[in-house]
C-alpha cells in the first residue's frame, strides 16, 4: 500500500512514511543491512518501496541480514506485472548482490502474493514465510458475495496511482492464476497476520470476507498459521512492529536450530 497513494487492495488509507538512515544503500532502491543467516527478504505492498519497512527493518537487521527494495517503477498503467514477474526481478537483484539464500520472506498487502510466487519458483532457497495482512486469493470474489465493499481499485483511484502501480494491480488475476490453489507453496512455516480493523469506510461484508480469506489461506498451508492481531489496522509491522518482528524472529531461530546453527 502507498504513503502518497490512496490504498489499492482494501480502501482509502493515507500514511505518513518513515524514513531513518541505511548501513548500506547499493545503488537507487536498495538496502542492505545486518549480518546473518537466512536473510529477511521484506515486500512491500503496492505504491510501497524500502522505506515502508522502518522502523521494522532496522530491528531486523539486529539480528540477520535484512534486503529490502523498490519494485521496478518502468511499467506504465497499459500493462500487466504478475508475482511470477515480481519474482523473477527479485531473484536477478539477489543474484546481483551476492545474497545467497535461505531466505525468510516477509510480504505486505500485495507483497503477500508476490513473496508466494518467489517461493513457488524457488522453493528450495525459502526458511518461511510471513505474510503482514497479505492480500488473500480469492478476496475479491468473497467480498462481493458477501455484500463488501471497496471489494477492488476503483477506477477514478487508478487514474490518481502511478503507471507502475495500477500494472501490478492490473496484474493480480495472472497473479492468483499462477498461485493456484497454494499447494505448490514449498513446506515451510507459514505465518499469515491478519488485521482485524478494516480501512475507513469499510462495511462488515468487507471485513468479514478478509478474515475469512486469510483463514482459508492459511489453512491451505502444510505448516501454515493464522494470527488475528487485535485492534490493528492493515499496517500491523507499523503498529505492532515489536510484534511483527519476533514472529520473523522466531522463525529464523527455528531455522538455525534445525540447520544446527
Amino acid at each position: 500500500m502507498g504513503y502518497r497513494l490512496l490504498s489499492i487492495l482494501i480502501g482509502c488509507v493515507l500514511v505518513v512514511s518513515c524514513v531513518s538512515p541505511v548501513d548500506k544503500l547499493i545503488g537507487p532502491q536498495t538496502d542492505i543491512r545486518g549480518v546473518g543467516t537466512p536473510i529477511v527478504i521484506l515486500e512491500a505492498g503496492a505504491g510501497d518501496g524500502a522505506s515502508a519497512w522502518e522502523p521494522l527493518r532496522s530491528k531486523l537487521a539486529e539480528h540477520s541480514q535484512v534486503f529490502s527494495y523498490d519494485r521496478s517503477r518502468n511499467t506504465d498503467a497499459s500493462m500487466h506485472r504478475s508475482g511470477k514477474q515480481v519474482a523473477v526481478a527479485l531473484q536477478a537483484r539477489l543474484q546481483e548482490q551476492g545474497l545467497k539464500p535461505p531466505y525468510v520472506l516477509v510480504g505486505h498487502s500485495i507483497g503477500g502474493p508476490f513473496v508466494l510466487s518467489f517461493a513457488m519458483l524457488y522453493p528450495d532457497q525459502v526458511a518461511g514465510i510471513v505474510l503482514v495482512d497479505g492480500r488473500p486469493p480469492g478476496f475479491r470474489k468473497a467480498c462481493e458475495e458477501m455484500g463488501g465493499n471497496m471489494c477492488e481499485m476503483p477506477t477514478w483511484a487508478k487514474t490518481l496511482a502511478d503507471g507502475w502501480v495500477v500494472a501490478e494491480v492490473n496484474g493480480m488475476e495472472q497473479t492468483y492464476a499462477d498461485l493456484g490453489d497454494l499447494s505448490a507453496v514449498p513446506n515451510v512455516p507459514v505465518v499469515v497476520m491478519s488485521a482485524t480493523k478494516g480501512p475507513l469506510f469499510a462495511n462488515d461484508g468487507f471485513r468479514d470476507a478478509w478474515q475469512k480469506q486469510q483463514r482459508e489461506q492459511a489453512e491451505a498451508f502444510l505448516q501454515g498459521k493464522l494470527m488475528l492481531i487485535p485492534d490493528t489496522g492493515h499496517y500491523i509491522h507499523h503498529e505492532q512492529t515489536a510484534l511483527v518482528e519476533t514472529v520473523v524472529l522466531d522463525l529464523i531461530a527455528n531455522w538455525r536450530r534445525a540447520n544446527n546453527q
